[in-house]
């Protein structure tokens, strides 16, 4: 007992020693080094640690401390909190240089806004290449501003409640899904900003029978992957419709057919809790085979987006009916 006793008194002593070890050195630094001012763009604010990474007009990455004596000043000399500095703002910093702690360190006496935004958008940049259906909006807007309206190609897209707070700048996050017709946007507060997405090319596959590989449609439930390489986003409905168009024209020579009607129409396509829902109409074939083949087509499409382990057919919203010989 006195043992574990001692062990923790230990850790007490050493803990204590560290805080006014912390401490001493802040204080003893903040009287030394040469003092320097620098201008630039906030990279990241660090309120734990009191620490604001900035990043200069050559490009160089400065670690700014904030101490209890740092005067936060905005563009109109109004002394304001370490909160309301935000990444993507402007600042003119003045302290001490230290390079005790890392060769581009400050002890700050004073920041300065020279420049702020009503909304920073953190996530996606300005030419981002995108990937998914799924972007991620992330930033800061003014608490007062209420609401944010997100637009994509002028089409209004979603709007977002600012969270209220006591803080004059507030976080927000959303995600935000895509579809084929969304090749570029604009994400920002009617015309405040504009933000330029590009579309990157994404590797998907279709499923098709193919008279080569299974010449007498021994098993009509047999299908093989082609594969596309896209320059759209791609949710359910975007490849279903890829595959009711149907193999190229190299495809079609190296045996792939498709049983899907070409005027089969997508109603909707859902995926929740692993299961898609596809509901179609034009979608009468007629023969078991052909049935089979196309019910493999969809099932083994669909597979491929992560998540989904069923999938559940209807025509014109009957589930029972749908795809009988």
């Amino acid at each position: 007992m006195k043992k574990n006793f001692n062990k923790f008194l230990t850790v007490i002593i050493v803990i204590i020693a560290a805080v006014g070890v912390y401490f001493i050195c802040i204080n003893y630094l903040k009287g030394r080094g040469e003092t320097i001012r620098v201008q630039g763009k906030i990279k990241d604010v660090a309120l734990s640690a009191k620490v604001i990474t900035l990043i200069d007009r050559e490009n160089k990455e400065w670690n700014v401390t904030y101490t209890e004596d740092t005067k936060v000043i905005d563009e109109k000399e109004k002394q304001i909190e370490l909160t309301d500095l935000i990444p993507q703002f402007e600042v003119d910093v003045s302290g001490k240089k230290v390079k005790a702690i890392t060769p581009n360190s400050i002890i700050a006496s004073k920041v300065k806004i020279l420049s702020s935004k009503d909304i920073v958008i953190l996530s996606p940049k300005d030419g981002e290449l995108l990937s998914e259906t799924r972007i991620k909006v992330r930033g800061y807007a003014r608490t007062d501003m209420n609401e944010l309206h997100f637009k994509i190609n002028d089409r209004e897209k979603e709007t977002i409640e600012i969270p209220k707070g006591t803080r004059k700048y507030s976080y927000f996050e959303r995600d935000i899904y895509l579809s084929n017709i969304d090749l570029a946007g604009e994400i920002g507060k009617k015309i405040t900003l504009s933000i330029t997405l590009k579309i990157g090319p994404k590797k998907i596959f279709l499923y098709f029978s193919n008279i080569k590989l299974d010449p007498n449609m021994e098993d009509c439930t047999k299908v093989y992957p082609v594969e596309r390489e896209v320059h759209i986003l791609t949710k359910p409905s975007d490849v279903i419709n890829l595959l009711i168009q149907g193999p190229n024209e190299q495809e079609m020579k190296e045996g792939y057919t498709n049983s899907i009607p070409k005027e089969t129409v997508i109603n909707e396509i859902s995926v929740r809790d692993g299961i898609a829902r596809t509901d179609f109409s034009n979608l009468n074939p007629g023969g078991s085979c052909r049935v089979a083949a196309i019910r493999a087509q969809i099932t083994q499409t669909l597979k491929q987006f992560l998540g989904v382990k069923e999938v559940i057919i209807s025509v014109d919203g009957n589930v029972e009916e749908a795809l009988q010989p």
